[in-house]
């Protein structure tokens, strides 16, 4: 039976990942989630399927599923020592930017109803312009493929994303009179990974006191196993949790909302 959820948790997996290669719209996604949902209800411990659910969700917007599917799939790729822990990682902190924007506009609705209002309005409007621009495609077989489509809808969503972006940061700084926005953005060299300069989302600290992104170091260990900094020899059973970085991070995080 075993041997059998495999195979179909396979054509599932497979099939999610050709749509995320291949998607154009929140349609493909939401049947992209269903495929991983469906993988990880035959496998459970399906680290890609559980990514894939992760990413998904992060473009249907629900980050905060989102990050719970891509914590899982993380923490399964360490226990399988699968390569694709780096994609996860970065994903990872795709989604956190996701949430950040989703949490500051649920704060400046709250603190401000116009601005609840003006976001409501803007949506209305492009979905409008969406169902117009489908209106006159689809006469046409499979015309979500046609390219003259795909460009005007990516021109639309381009410009909604932009609309959207313009109002939060109007409002945004109507709260956030004290705080540069060169302090929102860039964060301190502390708690960013020297090898892949994002910001940690699981650091570890060497015997030589290097902080590193765990995802990251255990995959250079693969080809050299020494600390990139010292070169002096390592391997994986000396890494250690580097809690106190961890905790700046999400204190940088929560103050900022910016990564």
């Amino acid at each position: 039976m075993s041997t059998i959820n495999n195979k179909a948790a396979e054509k599932f997996k497979t099939r999610a990942l050709a749509r995320i290669k291949s998607s154009k719209n929140e349609q493909q996604y939401d049947l992209i989630a269903k495929d991983a949902s469906k993988a990880i209800e035959l496998v459970p411990d399906n680290s890609k399927a559980f990514f894939y659910l992760g990413i998904a969700l992060t473009k249907l917007d629900q980050p905060d599923s989102a990050l719970k599917n891509l914590n899982k799939a993380y923490e399964l790729a360490l226990q399988t020592n699968n390569k694709s822990a780096q994609q996860i990682c970065e994903q990872i902190l795709e989604t956190r930017k996701e949430l950040a924007k989703k949490e500051k506009n649920e704060k400046i609705s709250r603190t401000n109803p116009l601005y609840e209002k003006t976001y409501r309005l803007i949506q209305e409007f492009y979905w409008s312009k969406i169902n117009y621009l489908r209106s006159r495609f689809n006469y046409k077989p499979f015309y979500e493929d046609d390219t003259d489509f795909q460009n005007e809808y990516k021109n639309l969503k381009n410009q909604y994303t932009k609309d959207l972006d313009d109002l939060r940061h109007v409002f945004e700084s109507s709260l956030s009179k004290d705080r540069s926005t060169k302090n929102q953005i860039e964060a301190p060299e502390y708690i960013l990974d020297p090898i892949s300069f994002n910001i940690f989302h699981d650091p570890v600290i060497t015997p030589s006191g290097n902080t590193f992104e765990k995802a990251w170091i255990i995959e250079h260990l693969k080809s050299n196993p020494t600390d990139p900094l010292t070169r002096e020899p390592l391997n994986e059973s000396q890494l250690i949790p580097n809690l106190a970085v961890k905790k700046m991070v999400d204190a940088y995080i929560n103050e900022n909302k910016a990564i």
